[in-house]
């Protein structure tokens, strides 16, 4: 009786987990086998009780004495893969030998969530959640480099009973929907202003789902004099009554998306909606423009689709009909879930292997261990971070400062392996402190920027201009004591002609 080990960095309610609820369901119903779940991080209780419903030990734990014996016993193993401090660290230790399947839950091509060539190479078999993961550069050319990486297609899998009884329901005015992550993270930066100009009467847009963007969208509306345009629900586990009640599903996310063939898209296109997206990340693989939905090129022709669509029922019908039909074929959840059965069953044949952990060869890795395992998880993506760190030009480390004050919303989110997300995990760490810093202070909270900054002093980040930063921040939050002392550090340490240039910088 084969014992399958699955660990995921959390058990989320969003597309990994739910995945990974019905993987479970439909195998356990007919093969004898065993399946054990380790979230590496605390995790979703609804999802857990799902899974232990089903009788599977589900179990939070990123210790490595644990999690090492537990994948020594284990006859397989699938990694739910997407950057956490957790997973990259679990992959940085050495392993007992294993057959291993990496589940990539993430488009792959931007930071913080890239596929790079050592953690593909970790793997005896990838697994990408959308095929165009597999046309990335940088992942097109370790797959087939001189260490060729055997890979397949695996799209998330569905509960279709969630939403196959769903009949639309009558109501007034137009209705677009969002269901999802409500983080700008995930979401297209202009989200509120986009929807803001559609020029359609009774327009409202729905948004169910949890997030850090919720009451910035609210703000905004607000400011905006649109409060009464978006309807926001919050996390709804009766989606079918939502999906019910629009008429266009609207999901514009943002550039550096690590979102692939997204659930709450196959959910939307299952019930005939017609889906309007952006061609970012795996999205560009769920619709097809102009069969079942409409993918536009910019914010304009986001609006304009949606105007049309208003417009013409009969093309809304049309796109729907014909959305419904390639999801049935293409996502159907006993055809995902038999092929992953097969594939494990392979890698059950083949032998188990050593693998080398991922290297934290970082030279500031035994002093910032944070930080180092950042990098790893960055690769070619770290280049700031590491002039940063280490460059002795002092040009190039503060216009290395300066890129990581405006890094996207994905790579300083909290909870999807950002900067913010790191310095969570590893708050003694003084470089996590610095960045965030920088970020916090971009962001105009100047205190907790202060914050940040004095901690990365005390955790030894001594260069002069981190006292600059600090006096810089303390002067636009009003407080001049803590600017003057920091001035007068500076000072000492850098030296005029280089301080004034932090205080200069209008960032």
């Amino acid at each position: 009786m084969p014992e399958i080990l699955h660990i995921i960095p959390r058990l989320t309610p969003g597309g990994a987990g739910r995945s990974l609820v019905e993987l479970i369901k439909r195998v356990r119903s007919r093969d004898d086998r065993i399946d054990r779940v380790i979230a590496l991080a605390p995790s979703d209780r609804t999802i857990a009780r799902q899974l232990r419903a089903f009788g599977v030990e589900v179990t939070t734990s990123a210790d490595p004495g644990f999690v090492g014996s537990a994948i020594g016993a284990s006859d397989l193993v699938v990694l739910h893969f997407w950057n956490s401090p957790e997973m990259f660290a679990l992959m940085s230790r050495p392993w007992p030998a294993a057959r291993v399947l990496l589940w990539a839950t993430v488009f792959g091509a931007h930071a913080p969530q890239i596929l790079s060539a050592p953690v593909l190479r970790f793997a005896d078999l990838i697994a990408f959640t959308t095929p165009s993961s597999a046309e990335v550069p940088g992942i097109a050319g370790a797959l087939a480099g001189p260490l060729p990486v055997a890979w397949t297609t695996l799209p998330a899998i569905s509960d279709f009973a969630r939403v196959e009884a769903v009949v639309p329901r009558a109501h007034e005015g137009f209705t677009v929907g969002y269901i999802g992550t409500v983080d700008y993270a995930k979401m297209h930066p202009d989200f509120v202003a986009l929807h803001a100009a559609i020029a359609i009467p009774g327009l409202r847009v729905v948004v169910c789902g949890e997030g850090q963007a919720v009451d910035d969208i609210r703000r905004r509306a607000q400011a905006m004099g649109r409060a009464d345009l978006f309807d926001l629900r919050g996390q709804v586990e009766d989606i079918g009554s939502v999906l019910a009640g629009l008429d266009v599903f609207g999901y514009p996310l943002c550039a550096d998306t690590y979102a692939t063939t997204e659930r709450s898209i196959q959910e939307a296109m299952l019930c005939r909606l017609p889906v309007v997206v952006f061609p970012h990340g795996g999205v560009r693989d769920a619709v097809v423009d102009g069969e079942t939905g409409v993918v536009v090129a910019d914010g304009a022709a986001y609006v304009r689709a949606i105007e049309r669509l208003h417009r013409d029922p009969a093309e809304r019908a049309r796109l729907g009909r014909n959305a419904a039909a390639v999801v049935r074929e293409r996502f159907a959840p006993q055809d995902l879930v038999d092929r992953v059965v097969d594939h494990c069953a392979v890698l059950l044949d083949g032998p188990r292997r050593q693998r080398a952990p991922l290297d934290r060869g970082h030279a500031v890795a035994e002093a910032t261990p944070g930080a180092a395992l950042f990098l790893v998880s960055l690769a070619h993506a770290a280049v700031r971070f590491e002039t940063s760190i280490a460059d002795d030009d002092i040009a190039a480390v503060l216009a290395a400062d300066r890129a990581i004050a405006d890094a996207s919303p994905v790579l300083v989110n909290a909870g999807g392996g950002g900067i913010f997300h790191y310095r969570a995990s590893f708050p003694d760490d003084p470089w996590l402190r610095l960045w965030s810093g920088l970020v916090l202070e971009r962001q105009g909270r100047f205190a907790i920027a202060i914050g940040e900054y004095r901690r990365a002093i005390e955790l030894g980040c001594a260069h002069w201009r981190v006292q600059a930063y600090l006096c810089r921040a303390a002067r636009r939050l009003r407080s001049p004591m803590i600017a003057e002392s920091a001035l007068q550090a500076a000072l000492r340490l850098g030296g005029l002609d280089a301080v004034g240039r932090v205080l200069a910088d209008p960032a």
